[in-house]
């Protein structure tokens, strides 16, 4: 009977350049198996809420990151006097820094907007995801008597309507962004040996040939430890 001994090292017994090669080969090992993108989706939903956009969790898309055609998208019903409110006030800076959102207030008429707050005109704003699975579109309706005193009524909506398509599209570029941010540091290579060491990944020297016969030996010249495997 034989015994082989097998000599096992710790990622952090690794030459530095073999470490390099384990988190290049390991570099999806945060994002593989895992839902790294619960905490944007997370904060998302919290930062539209303080808006007053009512995200549907289920809705929450994206395809990236660096490709034609990546990009997020959502559904989502909108308070509109709320997210006017709200952008006038940077409400956001309760969540995060206020220069990380570049929304400005909508220039309508204190009239106006009294009336839509007293639900004199009745709004309705919602958001939904394109077809195309990325990118969203803002749909504004209104209703209001007719008969009713409202000048200048459909240009001032009509400027809503743009201004609502507008901050719609920055929240859901700003979804995007969160969620490559995050990509990039879950697959960074920091993360990457945080996760290896956590998880108490073994690495043994494989035998390598060091003649064009069959026989091969262990190497023990230093460059040859890049021969290692789980």
């Amino acid at each position: 009977m034989k015994k082989i001994t097998i000599t096992l090292y710790r990622f952090e017994e690794l030459p530095e350049a073999t470490q390099k090669q384990v988190t290049e080969k390991l570099g999806n090992i945060n994002v593989d198996y895992s839902f790294w993108y619960e905490y944007s989706y997370d904060h998302f939903t919290k930062l539209c809420a303080v808006l007053g956009v009512t995200v549907d969790p289920k809705s929450l898309h994206f395809k990236g990151f660096y490709s034609q055609g990546d990009g997020s998208s959502f559904r989502a019903d909108v308070n509109l006097v709320k997210l006017m409110e709200a952008v006038k006030s940077r409400a956001w800076s309760e969540l995060m820094a206020e220069n990380e959102l570049d929304i400005s207030a909508p220039d309508v008429s204190d009239r106006l907007f009294s009336l839509m707050k007293k639900e004199v005109i009745d709004v309705s704003a919602n958001v939904n995801a394109r077809r195309s699975s990325t990118g969203i579109a803002a749909c504004l309706d209104w209703n209001y008597n007719s008969s009713k005193n409202f000048h200048n009524i459909e240009r001032a909506f009509s400027y809503l309507e743009n201004w609502f398509q507008k901050t719609a599209e920055t929240l859901n570029d700003y979804l995007y962004m969160s969620l490559q941010t995050e990509y990039e540091f879950v697959t960074g290579e920091q993360s990457v040996a945080e996760t290896i060491i956590a998880n108490e990944y073994l690495y043994r020297r494989r035998r390598a040939c060091i003649s064009s016969g069959s026989t091969c030996r262990r190497s023990m010249i230093i460059k040859e430890i890049a021969f290692f495997q789980t």
